[in-house]
């Protein structure tokens, strides 16, 4: 039982040293941050690549407004309540969010998104004018089909715009009531681009990805959808897991038709597009949809994380030399739940596997204690055999001791030659007789001689005993 308890020992270190880990990650990257924060006079904020100088964008402030709450940081914190406040000024007039050099041409979904969550995150309510304006564009944001795409009614829905969208309208509670419509048509989109896999590709008609499976399960989950429900996503998740290079994933917009050609070639010069980690999200999703922290399939995807961390951001290995603040808000969401996975089920999973050998070495114990137990009573019946022929044994011996005392007695001797000698002496008499006959005499020598000879032993030997 020694070796078991020195496993389980292990293992417990094992998790608790993950949790320290991670928790020492998480204050480096909360200092990085801090040190990245670029005020402005009343509000602040960061930019998109945490390394570079310049004025705050929409995109690299929501993204580290939901990273440093994720790490507990409080929302009364002056850097957060600055970079609310930039998030709100900085909506566009249609209501939605966009990248600064298209904030005057049109909004952008995942943007929009990305700047709804983080206001959602510092609990801004619903009724807030930007807050509320956001949500306005997001919902006439949706295609026909149901899904959404890079923006306002594209007609080209495509699964983490949609996924993101529907996310945003079941973060807050009196949002959801309203927009159970719009959600319900987003999951029914998603529900009919699952593969036959059980996973999600960009659309339903491309090969499904990680990073676009793990988008679609969160989503699914925020609206609603049980674990269940979800399982061949998990299956496919984690089979994918054991082939597949866990390298980043970019998935670029292609400009719908109907579009000006100036805004087109604006996008294109500035390659929209969308990196995805497939490491991070599907750590997300397995922890989310309650797979064991402790399984074999996690600890990867954990060291990768871990491995690209820079001392105080997240490497991504497409783009060396950069800082992106949404691989930033990635690795932090995902390492939270990780570490929340593990603090919650972690050490339960221990001790209960603790708990089942235990059990399996009492039953084990107590089926052997059945068969000592019929062997001991085998034993016992055959010492008490044993003991019961000892004793046969001892009263066998006593009872010839005391034949030989009385047959070697001096009374017994003195009996017996007295007998046999009276017996020789009536013999003598009739063989002698004259009466007796030539043949009778012949026949009482040989009887005289036999008790004769043996009176004679016996006094011998008890003259020699």
């Amino acid at each position: 039982m020694s070796r078991e308890l020195h496993t389980f020992d292990a293992a417990l270190e094992r998790v608790t040293h993950d949790i320290t880990r991670i928790g020492n990650l998480l204050r480096d990257t909360d200092r990085y941050l801090r040190g990245r924060y670029s005020a402005t006079s009343s509000a602040g904020g960061w930019r998109q690549f945490l390394q570079e100088d310049g004025a705050p964008s929409a995109a690299g402030t929501s993204c580290s407004v939901t990273a440093l709450v994720a790490m507990g940081v409080a929302r009364t914190d002056t850097q957060l309540k600055g970079a609310t406040e930039f998030l709100m000024a900085d909506a566009c007039a249609d209501g939605g969010w966009s990248k600064p050099r298209h904030s005057g041409q049109f909004s952008l979904t995942l943007t929009t998104c990305m700047s709804l969550l983080a206001l959602a995150d510092m609990e801004v309510p619903a009724e807030h004018p930007a807050f509320s304006g956001g949500l306005t564009w997001l919902t006439n944001a949706q295609n026909p089909d149901g899904g959404w795409g890079g923006i306002a009614r594209d007609g080209l829905s495509d699964t983490t715009s949609t996924a993101y969208a529907i996310r945003v309208l079941t973060a807050d509670a009196e949002v959801e009531s309203r927009a159970r419509a719009q959600i319900d048509a987003g999951v029914d989109w998603l529900t009919r681009g699952r593969s036959d896999t059980g996973g999600w590709g960009v659309r339903g008609d491309e090969p499904p990805s990680l990073a676009h499976t793990s988008h679609a399960v969160e989503a699914l989950l925020a609206a609603g959808r049980p674990r269940e429900s979800l399982r061949s996503a998990r299956e496919w998740m984690v089979r994918e897991l054991g082939t597949s290079p866990l390298m980043p994933w970019v998935e670029h917009y292609n400009f719908p038709d109907g579009y000006g050609e100036s805004v087109a070639a604006t996008m294109r010069s500035e390659r929209l597009r969308w990196t995805h980690l497939p490491a991070e999200r599907s750590l997300i999703a397995l922890m989310k949809l309650g797979h064991d922290p402790r399984h074999e399939i996690v600890g990867p995807l954990v060291e990768d994380i871990v491995r690209r961390h820079q001392g105080a951001y997240w490497q991504v290995q497409s783009m060396p030399g950069t800082a992106p603040s949404w691989a930033v808000v990635e690795a932090v969401r995902a390492l939270d739940v990780y570490r929340k996975a593990l603090e919650t089920t972690g050490y339960t999973s221990v001790f209960r596997e603790i708990a089942d050998v235990l059990v399996e070495r009492m039953s084990a114990t107590d089926s052997e204690n059945v068969t000592l137990r019929a062997d001991v009573a085998v034993l016992e019946e055959r010492v008490a055999a044993l003991e019961t022929a000892r004793e046969t044994r001892s009263r066998i011996a006593r009872a010839l001791r005391r034949v030989r005392a009385f047959c070697t007695s001096p009374a017994t001797l003195a009996t017996l030659v007295i007998a046999t000698t009276a017996a020789l002496v009536v013999l003598y008499l009739q063989v002698w007789s004259p009466e007796a006959e030539e043949g009778d005499r012949m026949i009482g020598v040989s009887t005289i001689i036999v008790p004769a000879l043996a009176l004679l032993e016996m006094v011998r030997r008890r003259g020699a005993p």
